[in-house]
Parts: structure tokens; C-alpha cells; sequence
């Protein structure tokens, strides 16, 4: 196995929602909240993006932590800010996650019944 990464900490996810074509200024308006709030509170927060497919019914959001406790306040801090709005307007129904997380932050991210890559090859900068 060759190491991706020198500290082998790093996690990430990939969640798959799907959502009304009709709400995506909605979505739009509260993924730009997301953005301005995580950017500007989570330094370990490295990768935090929404993408839309041309039809505007589907939202990919990628996410990516230097660790696990990143990623565990992450959640936190969603859940207690925007979890509401977020489920309100976008329905998750894929998680793919990546990376070495603890096994606290896989426990947390059961519920969301996340197809777990391992890591095997690769390298990132």
C-alpha cells in the first residue's frame, strides 16, 4: 500500500441530494451562507463545494478535513446552524466518504449509511 498522505488524517465525503429544480436560488443563497461561515470559522476545512447538474434537481456537496475532529466539529457547527435549512430544501440520498477517519467520526457518520472508499494509491499536495 502506498501512503496518499504523510500523516494519513485527512477526510473527506462526496453527499449526493437530491432537490426542486424550482428551489435552487434557495439552495444557492444558503450554500453561500455555508460557504462564508465555514471559510471564515474553520481553518482545517480544506475543500467545501456545491456543484449542481444541468437540470438543477441534483447537488453534489464535497467535503474535505485535515482530521477527524475537524470534520466532527464541522458537523456539529452544520447541525446547529444550517442542518435545518439544508434538509428543508436538499433530501441526501448517497454519502461516499474517504480518507482515515476515527472511529468517532464513523460512528457519527452511520447514520448517514456512507459508502466507505479506502484509500490505496495516490498522493495529494
Amino acid at each position: 500500500m502506498t501512503l496518499i498522505s504523510d500523516s494519513n488524517t485527512w477526510v473527506s465525503w462526496t453527499i449526493t441530494c437530491s432537490c426542486k429544480p424550482d428551489s435552487f436560488e434557495q439552495i444557492s443563497t444558503l450554500a453561500a451562507k455555508m460557504t462564508e461561515y465555514f471559510q471564515s470559522n474553520e481553518p482545517d476545512t480544506t475543500n467545501f463545494e456545491f456543484s449542481v447538474n444541468s437540470a438543477r434537481d441534483e447537488v453534489h456537496v464535497y467535503e474535505r478535513y485535515s482530521n477527524s475532529a475537524q470534520a466532527l466539529l464541522h458537523m456539529k457547527a452544520f447541525g446547529d446552524l444550517f442542518g435545518s435549512d439544508f434538509m428543508g430544501l436538499l433530501t441526501p440520498v448517497k454519502v461516499v466518504a474517504y480518507g482515515f477517519p476515527t472511529e468517532e467520526l464513523s460512528n457519527a457518520l452511520s447514520a448517514l449509511s456512507p459508502v466507505k472508499m479506502a484509500s490505496f494509491q495516490g498522493f495529494c499536495r
